[in-house]
C-alpha cells in the first residue's frame, strides 16, 4: 500500500495558522524516526517505497505536504520561503512529542532540511540529503534546471502565463517524467501505475504556486548560511542526475564542518522512487547514528 493511501493522515496547525498535512508510516518499537522532506511540488508517492523499506527495518517515517500544495488553503506569497517550511517541520515534531529525528531531504526538500539544521539543531540527529537541488548564487546547473528556472521566473512575473505553460503539461508534457524514468532505467512502469500522482501541479493555479515557491528558493543563497550548520550532514548525489547538478551537493558539503559527500556512479534524479541500492545507502547512514 502506498504511503499516501494509508489512513494515517493528520492535519497539524503551524504557528502561523497554516494547515500542514502529515503522512505517517509508524512501526512498533521503532529504533528512530525519519522525517522525509520532499521536493516542494512532489506528493508522498515519492517516498512510499523508501518508507516501506525503512519500516521493515524498524524505522518510522513521516512526510508532509509543503506549503502551497493544498488547493483548499489560501496562498500567501510571503509565507512559502524555506524558513517557513523549516518551522513547519518543527511544528510536526512538537505535535508528536518527538525530541530527536533524522531528516531525509530530497531535491528542494534538501534545502528545507538544511534550514532546520541551521535554526533548530537540537531537534536533529543528522540530515541525509539526496540529490539536493540547492540555491547557489554562482553554482553549476543542469540544462533541465536552467529551463525550469526560466519557466518559474516567467510565471512568477506574469501569473497569467501559467495557463499557457500548463497547456503543455496537460497535452502530454506531464508524461515527460514517466518517459525520463523509463528511459533512465528506474523501472517506473513497474513501480507505479499511470494514475499515481507524483506532482501537485495539476492546474494553472497550482503550477503558479509552485513557481512562486521555487523562486523563493532560487534567491536563497545557501552558502551565505550553510557554514553555520553544526549538525551531522550526509550529501548523496547522483552522477547522472539530470535535474540537480551533483557538484551542488559537493560545494555545499564542503562549507559544513561535519559533513560527508557521496557520489553515486549509477542512478539519476528520480532513483528515490525505486532504487534498493539507494535505500540501502540511506539505511547504512541511519545505522551509524547512535
Amino acid at each position: 500500500m502506498k504511503l499516501y493511501e494509508k489512513k494515517s493522515i493528520k492535519d497539524i496547525i503551524s504557528v502561523d495558522g497554516m494547515r500542514i498535512r502529515v503522512y505517517e508510516s509508524f512501526v512498533a518499537d521503532a529504533e528512530r524516526v525519519v522525517v522525509f522532506c520532499n521536493a516542494n511540488c512532489a506528493t508522498p508517492t515519492f517516498v512510499s517505497k523508501l518508507a516501506l523499506y525503512l519500516n521493515e527495518r524498524k524505522i518510522s517515517v513521516m512526510t508532509f505536504d509543503t506549503r502551497g500544495t493544498n488547493p483548499d488553503e489560501l496562498f500567501n506569497i510571503d509565507t512559502v520561503k524555506p524558513s517557513h517550511i523549516a518551522r513547519d517541520i518543527i511544528s510536526i515534531l512538537d505535535n508528536y512529542g518527538i525530541k530527536k529525528a533524522t531528516l531525509v531531504g530530497y531535491c528542494s526538500g534538501a534545502e528545507n532540511a538544511l534550514m532546520v539544521c541551521r535554526d533548530y539543531a537540537d531537534y536533529i540527529e543528522q540530515a541525509i540529503l539526496v540529490n539536493g537541488a540547492f540555491s547557489l548564487a554562482n553554482g553549476p546547473k543542469t540544462n533541465d534546471a536552467s529551463v525550469l528556472e526560466e519557466m518559474t521566473r516567467a510565471i512568477t512575473e506574469s501569473p497569467e502565463s501559467a495557463e499557457l505553460y500548463f497547456q503543455f503539461f496537460d497535452s502530454g508534457g506531464k508524461d515527460t517524467l514517466a518517459n525520463q524514468l523509463t528511459d533512465s532505467g528506474s523501472d517506473y512502469e513497474q513501480a507505479f501505475k499511470p494514475t499515481d500522482l507524483l506532482c501537485y501541479c495539476i492546474s494553472p493555479e497550482m503550477l503558479y504556486r509552485y513557481c512562486v515557491t521555487f523562486t523563493s528558493f532560487v534567491d536563497n543563497d545557501v552558502l551565505r548560511w550553510a557554514p553555520l550548520i553544526k549538525s551531522k550532514t550526509v550529501f548523496i548525489a547522483s552522477k547522472l542526475d539530470q535535474m540537480a547538478h551533483p557538484e551542488q551537493s559537493k560545494i555545499v558539503a564542503s562549507s559544513i564542518a561535519d559533513s560527508q559527500y557521496i557520489l553515486r556512479e549509477t542512478g539519476d534524479h528520480y532513483s528515490l522512487l525505486n532504487s534498493n541500492e539507494l535505500y540501502e545507502m540511506i539505511y547504512s547512514q541511519l545505522k551509524h547514528v547512535a
